[in-house]
């Protein structure tokens, strides 16, 4: 039980941080794109929502806080501004990988043994994360 432990702690803090990346791309891309910046900001609000769903999962298992949904956020939000200036392609690509490699550890995880709960949650977010995977190549190509 330790290992999942552990696994749902960094899925928490990952879905905060992912929140906060996206957010702060929205934030730079929606005066010259104001589809994809909304459409960056809807996936920052998945993110934090699948976060969410980590945070209770990990508080009613083990009757703890898996950390704060403001530091990941924020934390989330400054990596997005430090990195404002590589073109928007390069991130959006790198994004993309990183969902995708998402979509597999998911996939991967839902043929385990685990928690019916913990598979529940994962159930609930793959849909987004392969909506999330998929969004390069539906803006490039």
């Amino acid at each position: 039980m330790g290992d999942l432990k552990l696994q749902v702690k960094s899925s928490f803090r990952t879905e905060m941080f992912a929140a906060g990346l996206y957010s702060a791309l929205a934030d730079q891309c929606r005066r010259e794109n104001p589809e994809l910046g909304a459409r960056l900001k809807k996936i920052s609000g998945e993110e934090q929502m699948h976060g969410k769903l980590f945070r209770q999962y990990y508080f009613n298992a083990y009757k703890d806080e898996p950390g704060s949904e403001k530091l990941w956020i924020i934390i989330g939000k400054s990596a997005g501004r430090l990195i404002r200036f590589i073109p928007l392609r390069k991130k959006l690509k790198s994004l993309s990988d990183k969902e995708a490699a998402a979509v597999l550890k998911i996939e991967a995880k839902l043929k385990c043994d685990d928690d019916p709960s913990y598979q529940k949650i994962l159930k609930r977010i793959l849909p987004d994360e392969v909506s999330h995977a998929a969004m390069f190549g539906e803006i490039f190509n």
